[in-house]
């Protein structure tokens, strides 16, 4: 008599998750394969396929599709890389590069599922957690754009998951294992690599392990991070004579914040503001002949003065930078991701972005041309989103009541870091995407600890 094969109780609900993740991004992806001829291409991603591209002809790592290219020290290497091997096997065809990315997106609904199990959230609900990833219209409809977003999410939750085994397991294998996979997600997106001081300071004052142990693991984590991030570190040393992982940094403190600010404060158009900081640097670079490392401390320099010289203007720039960050439901993607006709990288119309003008304006007047589907998929973002932050802080005041204050930690610490970080004028929806899945898994954990009053 055969008997019936039957998962072990976590797998069944995983496996859904997966299945179900899968499932929408490849309606989405098939839905509109051959109707949008830029259906891959968002702002941001010409730089990561021209490195692709250039590593394929030349070998050189570099943005400029020219002759004598200059060697890039804006984007790490894991993602190009990516992408030049994935070209390297597809040629001219992009849909392996989609299906890649739609893969890594739905792994990260299936990560996110580990992660409410880590924390000892019950089946029906981390499911919960993660169905909120699997269906989200901003991991949707990212996941077949060319961005290192879809590469970087899986480390970070991975990362996130194995720190929080090594909190449950004391076992200095699971911390060593998330220290490799926090420094490949700062290989893909820069902006991470300094959550490890967190991660340091909550192995040190938590009493996990007695003091001598807590800082030889704290030393080992550390170790192991940087290890991992130095040989690229020393690349751009060599190359441009910064040390450092990325100067995107620097870039976007100059070109963005302190623009932005410039312009508010002096009265000023953009595009003058724009014109008045090259003209800086192209002074510089002529009276000094600077090399790379000089012109971006100038970069950094001169932003800090010039933020530092508007307190005012820096406020309400960071402002709306949070404001954009927090709380635009992913109206690009939505404008961009579902309309056939659409055939610019943008949403508005002409120069508009989500980063110029009247933003309520420019979204209330698309708004009413957008197609039924379009509208559709905007509200069920909106409702999520506010779904979420409701939850996420529901699961902050259960984690406190029941003094889990290493959850609390880390999913207040989580979000707050990328808050600070990413609030500024450069600031999109997508920078939100790396705290989405650690407010699903709170808002899980808040239902589950939620108990009815007994009569």
């Amino acid at each position: 008599m055969k008997t019936a094969i039957r998962l072990p109780s976590w797998l069944s609900p995983f496996l859904i998750v997966l299945l179900i993740a899968l499932s929408v991004r490849l309606v989405d992806f098939f839905s509109m394969l051959g109707q949008q001829p830029n259906i891959f291409s968002v702002r941001d991603a010409d730089g990561y396929v021209n490195i692709a591209s250039n590593l394929i002809d030349t070998g050189s790592y570099s943005r400029e599709l020219t002759s004598d290219p200059a060697s890039d020290m804006t984007r790490p290497p894991l993602y190009p890389l990516l992408l030049a091997a994935l070209m390297q096997l597809s040629g001219e065809n992009g849909n392996l590069l989609v299906f890649v990315h739609i893969i890594l997106g739905t792994i990260t609904a299936g990560l996110t599922y580990a992660v409410g199990r880590e924390l000892k959230i019950p089946p029906q609900f981390a499911f919960m957690g993660s169905i909120l990833i699997a269906l989200d219209p901003l991991f949707i409809l990212t996941g077949h754009y060319y961005l290192s977003e879809n590469l970087f999410m899986p480390f970070w939750i991975a990362s996130i998951w194995l720190i929080i085994k090594y909190w449950n397991t004391h076992q200095l294998k699971h911390l060593l294992s998330s220290a490799v996979l926090f420094a490949l997600a700062a290989l893909t997106r820069p902006v991470s690599q300094y959550f490890p001081v967190l991660v340091i300071f909550m192995i040190v004052i938590s009493g996990h392990h007695n003091r001598r142990i807590a800082w030889r693991n704290a030393i080992l984590f550390s170790v192991v991070f940087t290890s991992l991030l130095l040989p690229w570190c020393l690349r751009n040393q060599k190359v441009g004579g910064v040390f450092t992982l990325s100067t995107i940094s620097d870039i976007n403190l100059y070109y963005y914040r302190a623009k932005t600010v410039l312009a508010d404060a002096e009265q000023i158009s953009q595009q003058e503001a724009t014109q008045r900081l090259e003209g800086e640097i192209a002074s510089l670079t002529a009276s000094n002949n600077a090399s790379p490392g000089q012109v971006y401390a100038f970069m950094r320099s001169r932003s800090v003065e010039i933020l530092a010289s508007y307190p005012l203007q820096t406020l309400k720039m960071t402002a709306m930078g949070a404001a954009r960050l927090m709380l635009d439901p992913g109206f690009s993607p939505v404008c961009t991701g579902l309309d056939p006709n659409n055939l610019t990288m943008e949403c508005f119309s002409g120069e508009g972005t989500m980063l110029s003008g009247n933003i309520f304006q420019l979204m209330a007047t698309r708004f009413q041309t957008m197609t039924l589907i379009q509208k559709s998929m905007l509200i069920w973002s909106t409702i999520l989103m506010i779904g979420l932050y409701a939850g996420y802080l529901a699961g902050l005041m259960a984690a406190w009541r029941s003094k889990q204050w290493f959850i609390l930690a880390l999913a207040l610490g989580s979000v707050l870091y990328f808050v600070i970080l990413s609030s500024g004028a450069e600031s999109l929806y997508r920078l939100r995407m790396p705290f989405i899945p650690v407010m699903a898994v709170m808002s899980a954990y808040a239902v589950s600890r939620w108990q009815p009053k007994q009569r």
